[in-house]
């Protein structure tokens, strides 16, 4: 028995150091980093010492960690062990980089523990339901109490899902949402912000916020030892490319292409170059497409196109399909096309882009049979359709097809531009009936609405359609719509005038009541004087009065007539009186450059080019001396050359007088002028 226990003593040292010896290689590599060399320290301890929790785990996050991700997952389900049957959370981060979203998803539907939870929000992001994402980040908001820097990260996530929200909605044709995003101030939090305030057509708040993130950024990066410029810019590429998007949502397309151009130019990011790429496109439109059309690899990038969500994806190939278009390449368009329809199915792209190459063939009528023939195959779905269509009917002044085409679109029919369009094509069939209940509807509707834009909408809508019944006398419905105005705004000083004239027509006592609601003009402490004020507005023009020969009422007439403007003409005399005389200035004559004055201008300077003696004596050169026949062809005489010879000098001759004669007038010219100026003197 003593020697027996003295065995297991014993072997329990020796395991102790074999077990030291294999761990030991573990730990350097651990320490080290180097993962390749974890995986295999692991697999030797795993071989001697099958299920150690200690490297099974070691070797999980290292292969996680080298992104080999399916390694990882057919490591977990070929271990016997129990140790993997409680690490849903490593299973289902392996399963979410492989975009295997519904397999993780359906793992996390139970999930506990703040890391699972925090991978379901990010599942339901990924596939993009928004609606379930946003309440998931607002739970783990609520849940990290006072732990700030992850309340800030799970509050820039909520704001991503925002965006996607909004994007999704407002591309389904539903309206903006009135939710303000979480407050924050890192740079992150910022740009996401920026792209909310984008989504949602606020494009002044968008800028401020992208110049804000990128002056964090900036400061946060430069406060790291030893950044350099260079490192400094590419961190920032993200947050130009997002700025140039918002100036060209402002109508700044020479900032917006070079911001994405200098990001582009230094950019090594496949996503981040198809988004700018994308962006270029847009701001380029049909103007510059050569360049344009060296962006086009960067936005078909299948390794980018991954990363994008359908919204994103849906924009990107929307513009690729229009630049091949506005490019005239006729085969690459059908292929896109085709694979456009094959991803997209639902999109009316494809009908306009055929309707307008048609167009553009000038063949106007199958261009309509051909929009018209895809609104009775899909009635549901083909709004943009209907606005095309409706803009060729305006074209062609007939305005009962363009109502009916614009009264079947129901995604934006409560805007209100659609409105005005609508409201005015109505009025131009005297159907003032059908365009006042236009104008109630779309009241009605953004009233149910409580966010900014509706707030704007809202009283656009209202302004319009109290002119429109002022316009038509109806000024008891316009009042009432005033009144609404100052309910939402009772600052509103010209909303408060229109009430007042509206009530005058007919309701003079509450039209007095609204008149003291105004403000003062304004004029204490003026002298002003009201009988001159009066007298000053009756601008008449006075006409000669009688003299005393001519005598008779009718002078008198006169006089009493323009007896008001008696004084003004005693002010604007003694304000005449004491205005000092202006003396004109003599200016010099303007004389050509090269004007020399001891040498007489041409007589001839203003006579055209052909008639000049000049001009002759260049095109007549075939009748001078030395044009005449010299060597004539055989047969020519001496007498035909000596007639040719008495020719030449007689025109030189007549050309010496008329030059003589020319000296001669200028000569006198320039005599009388320099008498004239004698006698200036």
């Amino acid at each position: 028995m003593f020697f027996f226990l003295n065995c297991a003593t014993a072997f329990c040292i020796m395991a102790d150091v074999v077990e030291h010896e294999l761990f030991q290689p573990l730990q350097a590599a651990v320490a080290s980093g180097d993962l390749p060399k974890v995986v295999k320290a692991a697999d030797k301890i795993l071989r001697a010492l099958p299920g150690d929790k200690d490297a099974l785990q070691a070797k999980l996050v290292a292969l996680i960690k080298q992104g080999s991700f399916e390694g990882a997952l057919s490591f977990m389900e070929q271990d016997k062990s129990d140790f993997f049957k409680t690490r849903t959370f490593e299973r289902c981060y392996c399963l979410f980089r492989l975009h295997r979203l519904e397999e993780a998803l359906a793992q996390l539907e139970s999930a506990t523990t703040p890391a699972e939870l925090e991978l379901r929000a990010q599942v339901l992001y990924r596939l993009e339901r928004y609606d379930e994402a946003m309440p998931a980040y607002r739970g783990l908001m609520d849940a990290d109490g006072a732990d700030g820097e992850a309340d800030m990260e799970h509050a820039t996530n909520l704001v991503a899902a925002m965006v996607g929200h909004e994007v999704a909605t407002l591309a389904e044709g539903g309206r903006a949402s009135a939710d303000e995003p979480p407050v924050g101030d890192g740079y992150e939090h910022l740009y996401n912000t920026s792209c909310l305030m984008m989504a949602r057509g606020r494009h002044p708040d968008a800028l401020t916020a992208i110049d804000a993130a990128i002056a964090d950024c900036r400061e946060v990066v430069m406060a790291e030892p030893g950044v350099t410029e260079e490192e400094v810019e590419a961190e920032l590429l993200l947050l130009r490319v997002q700025r140039g998007a918002v100036l060209h949502s402002l109508g700044d397309t020479v900032e917006a292409s070079k911001e994405l151009h200098q990001a582009l130019k230094h950019n090594t990011d496949p996503m981040l170059g198809a988004i700018a790429a994308a962006n270029l496109l847009a701001v380029n439109k049909n103007h510059n497409v050569f360049d344009s059309r060296k962006k086009l690899p960067l936005v078909g990038a299948p390794e980018a196109r991954a990363k994008m969500t359908a919204a994103q994806r849906l924009l990107v190939s929307k513009n690729h399909v229009l630049l091949l278009m506005f490019m005239g390449h006729t085969e690459p368009l059908k292929k896109q096309l085709e694979a456009f329809v094959a991803e997209f199915p639902e999109s009316d792209l494809p009908c306009l882009v055929k309707a307008s190459n048609l167009m553009r063939r000038k063949s106007a009528a199958l261009s309509r049979e051909c929009l018209q023939t895809y609104i009775d195959e899909n009635p549901g779905r083909c709004d943009e359709v209907r606005l095309v269509m409706a803009q060729m009917r305006i074209e062609d002044e007939d305005h009962d097809a363009a109502v009916k085409q614009l009264q079947e679109i129901k995604s934006i029919q409560h805007s209100p531009g659609f409105t005005g369009v609508l409201v005015e094509l109505l009025s131009l069939q005297e159907r003032q009936e059908d365009a006042t209940a236009t104008l109630n509807a779309a009241i009605a509707s953004w009233e149910q609405e409580k966010s900014p834009e509706a707030h704007l909408n809202l009283i656009t809508l209202l302004r319009a359609g109290a002119a429109y019944n002022t316009m038509h006398s109806k000024f008891a419905e316009a009042a009432e719509l005033y009144k609404k105005i100052l309910d939402l705004d009772r600052r509103n000083v010209i909303a408060l005038t229109e009430l007042i004239k509206c009530y005058a027509e007919y309701d003079l006592e509450t039209a007095e009541k609204y008149a003291e609601q105004l403000p003062p003009v304004g004029t204490e402490g003026l002298a002003l004087d009201v009988d001159f004020l009066e007298r000053a507005n009756a601008r008449r023009v006075a006409r000669p009065a009688a003299g005393p020969a001519a005598g008779g009422k009718a002078g008198a007439a006169s006089a009493a007539a323009d007896e008001p403007q008696s004084e003004l003409a005693a002010i604007a005399a003694a304000a005449a009186a004491e205005r000092p005389k202006r003396k004109r200035k003599k200016r010099p004559a303007k004389l050509p450059k090269d004007y020399n004055p001891n040498i007489p201008p041409d007589p001839e300077r203003w006579l055209p080019r052909y008639e000049r003696s000049e001009y002759k004596k260049r095109h007549k050169k075939k009748n001078a001396l030395h044009h005449a026949l010299q060597r004539g062809p055989q047969g020519a005489s001496k007498a035909a050359a000596d007639e040719a010879a008495e020719r030449a000098a007689a025109l030189e001759a007549e050309k010496a007088a008329k030059a003589a004669k020319a000296e001669a007038a200028a000569a006198a010219q320039l005599a009388q002028r320099k008498k004239k100026n004698k006698k200036k003197k």
